[in-house]
């Protein structure tokens, strides 16, 4: 009776996990998405008019409604980000369906990757806690994923779907090449990815050397040649690049009031982050006394969004996975409020229902309700920053039979 209840529990969360990758698909099929989307169809025909070596020297330039030059916007992705971009232009080429869609459809399928791989490890021997695998259900109905994924138009679902391989490689098969593999891919798609490695580093141990060295020998060929041709302008632009400041957490108050996070501030902002994230995955790594990574990597990615002063919607992207670290009316306050906040940007950047462009370059978004509810979604972020360091959620209670740890329905 237990494993048929635990059969239907995972063919219906199958179900709910295809059922919103189809709703992304539709979305992204019938919408421009948000305004990374100019940025990155404006990289393309850049790399195509100048090249590789123009692109990440020169950047591109906005203009306004009028024709006059607004913006520059750096090039600050890896290189390898330069052929996927050629694929989907590739892509947009063969079939007439657009670039953007067939990004928001990697995103999409990076969603349902991240969501076997937390269910592979639940089910193959970690967690005995009944919380953890319910979240399952909460993760695949993320409004959160829904809206990034969907319509916003970036690479952060497939960084974050990189970075939950190589927890499962590290944490269930105890492959560390195979982790460090997955964490290179990830830092391949977006630079940020680093925030995890403290964590995955310290949980290796004495087989940390083959961590780092799968992890940085896959970064540098899925980044070849570019990295290696034109090593200066990569690294001159990947290297100090910062979010936007001013609109979430501590950098919208210091707004508020009249500060500026630039210079010595901001200086101290970052190292604060920094050295948070490091302090923390030292904590949860004393000897003998390894947390498990599921909440290692929730503790991570809820401290970014904690404490970082820069900010960009799709960095909510970064921690949808972890809810499964989280009591389950916490996960579903975050995946609320995160919800909330996306929908009232979005519906302000795209001029009401339908969407089809969120043009927040040319559209004032952040006041009023929009501020308001990125607030309480920064709080929440904390609530479950602090609740997932004293999780008790641990591997003391692993099942002799791992392989018969199936979750079941949460009601």
């Amino acid at each position: 009776m237990r494993r048929g209840k635990a059969s239907s529990g995972e063919a219906l969360w199958g179900v709910i996990v295809l059922l919103a990758f189809i709703a992304k698909v539709a979305i992204a099929f019938h919408t421009f998405g948000a305004t990374d989307v100019v940025t990155w169809r404006s990289d393309v025909a850049k790399l195509k008019t100048d090249g590789v070596e123009s692109l990440y020297r020169d950047g591109i330039t906005y203009s306004n409604p009028d024709g006059s030059l607004r913006l520059y916007q750096p090039f600050i992705h890896p290189p390898f980000i330069v052929h996927l971009l050629r694929a989907w232009d590739a892509l947009e080429r063969a079939t007439s369906l657009p670039m953007q869609f067939w990004m928001r459809l990697t995103g999409a399928a990076a969603d349902v990757v991240s969501a076997f791989l937390l269910m592979e490890i639940l089910r193959l021997s970690l967690y005995q806690v009944g919380p953890c695998r319910s979240s399952l259900f909460i993760v695949a109905l993320s409004p959160i994923s829904l809206m990034i994924s969907g319509f916003h138009g970036n690479t952060d679902p497939v960084m974050v779907a990189f970075v939950v391989g190589a927890v499962y490689f590290l944490e269930v098969r105890g492959m560390p090449v195979a982790a460090g593999a997955a964490l290179g891919a990830a830092l391949s798609i977006k630079v940020a990815a680093l925030i995890f490695a403290p964590a995955l580093l310290l949980y290796c141990g004495r087989k940390s050397f083959r961590f780092v060295l799968a992890a940085a020998a896959t970064a540098l060929v899925l980044s070849s040649p570019y990295l290696i041709t034109s090593t200066k302008p990569v690294v001159s632009v990947i290297g100090p690049y910062s979010s936007q400041y001013g609109i979430w957490g501590f950098s919208r108050f210091a707004y508020a009031f009249g500060g500026d996070m630039n210079g010595a501030l901001l200086i101290a902002a970052k190292a604060m982050l920094i050295a948070t994230i490091v302090v923390c995955a030292v904590h949860m790594n004393r000897s003998g006394k390894h947390r498990p990574l599921l909440v290692q990597s929730a503790v991570t990615g809820f401290a970014f969004l904690a404490l970082s002063p820069g900010f960009g919607v799709q960095y909510l992207a970064w921690t949808v996975p972890w809810a499964v670290a989280l009591s389950i009316p916490l996960a579903v306050a975050y995946q609320l409020a995160g919800g909330v906040f996306l929908f009232l940007y979005y519906n302000r950047a795209a001029h009401g229902l339908p969407w089809y462009f969120a043009d927040s370059l040319h559209t004032p978004v952040w006041y009023g309700s929009v501020v308001w509810a990125g607030l309480i979604c920064w709080a929440i972020c904390w609530a479950s920053l602090l609740l997932a360091l004293r999780s008790r959620i641990g591997s003391n209670g692993r099942s002799d039979h791992p392989r018969d740890a199936r979750f079941s329905l949460p009601f």
